[in-house]
């Protein structure tokens, strides 16, 4: 058989079986596709927010200064907060300042007890997380309040050991505590994310051309 008796062979065999045509399918996306956390963006922006505002609260601001009075009166009411709450189980205790003093045990609320270091490291994985202005601003003031909250518990159970499982007070104010504060935020960001990665799953599933071949 001749060369172009088999080409006429082969086009009616095409045209017979119709003609083989691209289409597009949606393909999932490859498992080591890169994620928005895992970018250099993210880490970078977090970074960016969290270490001025950190400096900024770390700093040695002068005793009696401006600065430093308003850094005091903003723990007394943290003080007054705990106090009210603790007050519900111990009728005794009596806020000063920054102190909460109770029949059995007094505390002092000081800088890091507000869990600003942790409230800072929340507030700027909110804001570097890419997603609409809008919902990182819903975010952040839905979360702070939040991990406030979780704070405020955290120091009700410390006071609740110090004045009656005293043994216990330092290996959980040093340990459980912060590992307690840590997860809070953690379970707080990814509640926050969870819709925006939820699109995004959904979202980037390219098209694929592939290629149909007849039976």
């Amino acid at each position: 058989m001749s060369r172009e008796a088999r080409h006429r062979k082969q086009r009616a065999r095409a045209a017979k079986g119709g003609s083989s045509k691209p289409t597009l399918e949606a393909q999932p996306s490859r498992p080591g596709a890169a994620s928005p956390l895992l970018g250099l963006r993210f880490p970078l922006v977090a970074a960016l927010i969290a270490v001025p505002l950190l400096a900024l609260y770390f700093y040695p601001y002068d005793d009696g200064g401006a600065i430093s009075t308003r850094i005091q009166s903003y723990l007394a009411v943290y003080a007054r907060a705990a106090g009210a709450v603790v007050g519900l189980f111990d009728s005794h205790v009596v806020v000063k300042g920054t102190t909460i003093s109770g029949s059995l045990f007094s505390m002092q609320i000081v800088k890091t007890c507000d869990a600003m270091e942790v409230n800072i490291l929340l507030l700027a994985a909110i804001a570097a997380f890419p997603m609409p202005w809008r919902r990182r601003i819903a975010s952040v003031l839905l979360a702070i309040p939040a991990l406030a909250l979780a704070n405020l518990c955290r120091l009700c159970v410390l006071y609740w050991l110090g004045a009656h499982i005293r043994d216990s007070f330092d290996r959980v104010h040093q340990t459980v505590a912060p590992i307690f504060m840590v997860a809070s935020a953690l379970v707080i960001f990814l509640l926050a994310t969870r819709t925006r990665q939820r699109k995004s799953r959904g979202s980037h599933e390219p098209l694929v051309a592939s290629e149909t071949t007849p039976s």
